[in-house]
């Protein structure tokens, strides 16, 4: 029994040797033996507390490398999970090793950026596939109005990594909008333009309608031209030396 003992608090020792020089693997790989050791025992209540602590160790070591491949996808609440279950299961110890603790602080603060950074990258790109949208519908005014809500999840983002690439994508972005609106314009304004000319249009053709359609006004008689004076006749009374008769008939022409 003794030696059972001795096997189980031996390995118990090794193990936390390790855990303190930062050899996680030679730890974990000792945990079988470990094990054995404390199921060969007949006092096992006794020793159970430092066996479920020195477990419980390990086991978070297998949740940190769990949390360091779930990571690098896009699994935002396994990833969550992660970060409470290493949280609650580190803050269960008093007596961690000071370069262990600071391996899991290391690992958590970072899986804790990534986190956030890819929750707001979510929000973002939901942002913006509602832009496109209203793009599609050549909605250009309210596809600029939800620019500043994009640049909001972006400084979000920035808090715990900054994309200089997102960034420059979306200067890009409001461009094209901005630019697309002033194109609307342009096609719109000499639109407005025509229809004013064509409402004057109208307007003066139906003055021209009513213009046509007022009442006649009565004719006047017509006044008697009398005829043109016979010039030939008097030529030649002229020339006859008779300039008196001559006169004489120019004057009951007129007044014929």
């Amino acid at each position: 029994m003794f030696k059972k003992k001795n096997s189980f608090l031996k390995t118990k020792k090794e193990i936390d040797k390790h855990l303190k020089n930062r050899k996680l693997d030679s730890a974990i790989a000792l945990y079988n033996k470990l094990n054995q050791a404390y199921q060969n025992l007949k006092d096992k209540e006794i020793h159970e507390k430092e066996f479920i602590e020195t477990r419980d160790k390990l086991i978070l070591i297998l949740k940190i490398e769990e949390l360091q491949e779930i990571v690098k996808t896009n699994k935002i609440e396994e990833i969550k999970k992660r970060l409470n279950e290493i949280e609650l299961a580190t803050n269960q110890f008093n007596d961690l090793p000071e370069r262990f603790l600071n391996f899991i602080k290391h690992n958590y603060n970072h899986a804790y950026k990534i986190y956030h950074y890819k929750l707001y990258k979510v929000q973002l790109d939901d942002v913006i596939q509602e832009i496109y949208n209203f793009l599609t519908e050549q909605n250009y005014e309210q596809a600029l109005y939800l620019i500043p809500e994009t640049m909001h999840h972006y400084n979000e983002m920035s808090k715990y990594y900054r994309n200089d690439k997102i960034a420059a994508e979306l200067e890009e972005l409001k461009q094209h909008i901005k630019l697309s609106i002033l194109k609307q314009r342009a096609v719109l304004e000499p639109a407005e333009v025509d229809t004013k000319i064509l409402k004057k249009a109208i307007k003066e053709k139906q003055e021209e309608d009513r213009i046509q359609t007022l009442p006649e006004l009565p004719k006047l008689p017509e006044q008697k031209i009398s005829p043109q004076p016979k010039l030939t006749n008097l030529k030649n009374l002229i020339k006859k030396g008779d300039p008196l008769k001559a006169k004489r008939e120019l004057n009951e022409t007129f007044t014929q």
